[in-house]
C-alpha cells in the first residue's frame, strides 16, 4: 500500500493548481520514487512545511523553501527529470505543466 498523500501536497497540487486527483497522487508517488535532488527537494519541503503549524512555517525558513521548490521552473524541471527516470508518463507531465502555465503570468511568475 502506497503511503498517503500529505494535505499540504493535496492542497497545492489539487485543490490551487487544479489537478486531477489521479495527476495529484502520481505526482507525488513520483517523487518518493525519485533519487535525483530536484523531486526530492519539492518532496521535503513538502513534508516539513506540512508538519508544522503555521506561524512556525514562517519563522524558520520552512516558507521559503517551499516557495523554492514550488517555483514554476523548479517545478517543470523537476516534472521533466520524472519522465526521464520513467517515474511518469509523458502525457501527464504534459497535462501538470499546462495546468503549472496557466497560473503563469506573462513574466513567467505565480497569478494571485
Amino acid at each position: 500500500m502506497r503511503p498517503p498523500v500529505p494535505k499540504l501536497w493535496t492542497l497545492l497540487v489539487h485543490e490551487w493548481l487544479g489537478l486531477r486527483t489521479d495527476l495529484t497522487h502520481t505526482w507525488w508517488h513520483a517523487l518518493g520514487k525519485s533519487a535525483d535532488p530536484g523531486p526530492q527537494a519539492l518532496m521535503q519541503a513538502i513534508l516539513v512545511a506540512g508538519a508544522q503549524p503555521y506561524p512556525r512555517q514562517q519563522a524558520n525558513g520552512t516558507r521559503q523553501a517551499l516557495l523554492t521548490s514550488m517555483a514554476p521552473d523548479m517545478l517543470v524541471e523537476g516534472l521533466e527529470t520524472l519522465v526521464e527516470q520513467g517515474f511518469m508518463l509523458r502525457r501527464e507531465c504534459n497535462m501538470i505543466e499546462a495546468m503549472i502555465l496557466d497560473k503563469l503570468d506573462a513574466a513567467g511568475v505565480w497569478r494571485p
